[in-house]
């Protein structure tokens, strides 16, 4: 998404939300067999509590290196907002300006439905949303949700296997 807005010679104010500690643990009513294998969370994991699981883990130097260093993308138009979603995403709504393309990348149904919540209602009408994770139940039922809660109904464009877009309308 930086490298798309320094080829369109833009300047735009990039967020980045992460805890840089993994994914949290899912609560038990979502957990699915496949999460040991894949993320090595075990259903006695399973609690909801938010404590990283080393699973998915990126560190910010990582994301600095691959956004400043290497796409050179201006650091002043980067702010991290460290944490768990649900501890830094309703604070930082708070002092966000308008959102053209929100990238939710939750994996869980807390994590997406805080983003949703929070930052859903600041994308401008034509603004895009980009769903990383919906091919996970967590994720999907999440936006299946949020979508029942605020009466809308868009169509949900493919990116690819399990990721997901759409358009915001008025």
């Amino acid at each position: 998404m930086a490298m798309g807005i320094l080829h369109a010679k833009g300047e735009r104010q990039l967020h980045f939300f992460d805890s840089f500690q993994g994914l949290p643990n899912p609560v038990a009513s979502e957990y699915e067999s496949w999460m040991l294998d894949s993320w090595g969370i075990s259903k006695e994991d399973a609690n909801g509590s938010l404590v990283g699981t080393n699973a998915l883990v990126a560190t910010q130097q990582q994301v600095e290196e691959a956004v400043i260093k290497i796409g050179g993308y201006p650091e002043k138009l980067i702010k991290f907002h460290v944490g768990w979603f649900q501890d830094t995403v309703p604070p930082a709504s708070k002092e966000i300006g308008p959102i053209a393309l929100l990238r939710l990348d939750g994996d869980l149904y807390e994590s997406t439905m805080v983003c949703l919540r929070d930052l859903y209602p600041l994308v401008v009408d034509g603004g895009f949303v980009i769903i990383d994770d919906y091919g996970l139940s967590g994720c999907r039922r999440a936006i299946e949700d949020y979508f029942k809660e605020v009466n809308i109904n868009p169509y949900l464009h493919y990116v690819d296997a399990i990721g997901r877009y759409f358009i915001k309308k008025a």
